[in-house]
């Protein structure tokens, strides 16, 4: 109801109203002046009452429809090219293209970069669920962070027509939020709002640019709501930021990370659990350090992985970002057909998210289903600036390995560990590449790296993991974890 108000008060419909009020007051007192004084009938003062109660709901949707007519004009006037935003003008079938530009954060403690990531990433998932956009990866988004070029030029090397940008900046308990929509390819703003609001208002704020945008494009959201579809949001801003930051994490690969980001998502989970971010990620992150070896007890993490990837699904089914999530516990979890099923369903509701492509990668490499890893990854590189390099070169990688093509694989992993240096598991990969083809030396000097970034690795879950691939040799995993065994004690003695 609030934000009814503050829309039907933005189009001046509620100003109208009593603008129309006053004047009926002074008509009703005029038409009595007049009934008395011309000694007319007396039901001339009740059929002018009947005729402006009739007519105030009349004046009301009049008022609503010039304030949208006005609108349209001024975006209309500001730039005479953006007569293509409308749905009805484009071609039978063909999707406004839109990216959404990593907002700034205008604050001077790093640590609050977060709300600006998180504002982002909210705006992508939301957008990605509209039928009638196609949007960009957040990979390819994520490439302009900090960088100044012109957004015509961003447009272009993107393929969209269309660009939200903005910026915020919290302060205390307050956030000052910047916004606008631009057509790439006449620079023009068609829609530009600033906001200084309570912090606690964030989600509400998100929603407000969400329905500019999709006014100002003249679309409409799908999958209920529309507004409220980022994954129910929290009651809490301070479990959104800590699902932000421990999202953030994942991306190193290093196990005092992956620890940081599984106690606060607990702690999320407890609080909120209709969270549904919060509990697909956890279970992802439970599954991921098992597979890793910087899990206490791995039996433990998987146990508690699998109800969590069920509520999570159940949470928020149609969200590509948590399908994405439990695509990936589910692998990880040796649910391989699960995991590229999940994918898939994720994929059908936004082609754009490339990350989503890792689960299938994975899962399929794990079955033996090596060209069906192969067509992902071009899949992902037929993607116009998808911008996901890192990890193309790092399941392909993975893939190399698995099918034994080791002097394929070597360059691949020295791209990946200059990419990711304190990921231990890579440092595997390369030593048993490097030992394979006849370089004992190098392998031995690669697990004393993995022994200083990972004293304490789980070695029995790494064995688990060199297992898990369907080789084309028999005794291939055997002989991996064999080989595996004798680097880690001699870089242990040495």
């Amino acid at each position: 109801m609030p934000k009814l108000i503050e829309q039907l008060w933005n189009r001046k419909v509620i100003q109208f109203g009593v603008l129309y009020l006053g004047a009926a007051w002074l008509l009703l007192q005029l038409a009595v002046v007049l009934e008395q004084t011309l000694e007319l009938p007396n039901w001339v003062d009740q059929a002018a009452l009947a005729f402006l109660v009739l007519g105030f709901p009349l004046a009301l949707i009049l008022a609503w429809a010039q304030e949208s007519q006005a609108s349209s004009t001024v975006s209309e006037a500001a730039s005479p090219k953006t007569t293509t935003t409308t749905t009805a003008q484009r071609q039978p079938g063909e999707k406004l293209s839109i990216a959404v530009l990593p907002f700034l954060n205008l604050s001077e403690n790093r640590e609050h970069e977060f709300f600006a990531d998180g504002m982002t990433e909210d705006m992508l998932t939301a957008l990605s669920l509209n039928q009638h956009m196609s949007v960009a990866s957040r990979t390819s988004s994520f490439k302009y962070k900090g960088t100044s070029d012109d957004v015509r030029a961003i447009g272009q090397a993107l393929d969209v027509d269309y660009i939200v940008e903005g910026s915020i900046r919290p302060m205390g308990d307050r956030a000052r939020i910047t916004a606008q929509l631009v057509e790439t390819n006449t620079g023009s703003h068609l829609w530009a709002e600033k906001y200084d609001r309570p912090l606690v208002d964030l989600f509400d704020i998100q929603d407000d640019v969400l329905q500019a945008i999709v006014d100002a494009l003249n679309v409409s959201l799908t999958y209920g709501e529309g507004m409220r579809l980022v994954a129910a949001k929290p009651t809490s801003l301070t479990n959104w930021q800590r699902v932000q930051q421990s999202s953030a994490r994942t991306i190193s690969g290093a196990m005092e990370d992956h620890h940081e980001s599984v106690v606060a998502l607990e702690k999320v989970v407890e609080e909120e659990p209709d969270y549904a971010y919060a509990t697909s990620l956890l279970a992802f992150l439970y599954t991921q350090r098992a597979v890793n070896g910087s899990s206490e007890d791995t039996k433990a993490d998987f146990e508690k992985a699998l109800p969590l990837i069920d509520r999570g699904l159940a949470l928020a089914p149609s969200d590509p970002q948590n399908l994405n999530y439990c695509a990936s516990a589910a692998g990880y979890a040796g649910q391989n057909e699960r995991a590229i099923e999940l994918a898939e369903r994720a994929l059908g509701i936004n082609p754009n998210l490339v990350e989503i492509y890792a689960p299938i990668v994975q899962a399929s490499t794990n079955l033996g289903l090596f060209d069906k890893a192969e067509e992902a990854l071009n899949r992902v590189q037929s993607i116009k600036q998808h911008h996901w390099q890192t990890g193309v070169v790092w399941y392909r990688a993975i893939l190399r390995c698995a099918e034994l093509r080791y002097k394929e694989a070597v360059p691949l992993l020295k791209q990946t560990l200059q990419a990711m240096p304190r990921y231990a598991y890579p440092h595997f990969l390369m030593a048993i590449a490097q030992h394979t083809l006849g370089d004992r030396e190098a392998a031995l000097q690669t697990i004393k790296q993995a022994r200083t970034i990972a004293p304490n690795l789980d070695m029995r879950s790494m064995h688990a993991t060199l297992r898990a691939y369907n080789y084309p040799e028999e005794g291939e995993a055997e002989r991996r974890v064999s080989l595996i065994k004798k680097l880690w004690q001699e870089a242990a003695d040495s």
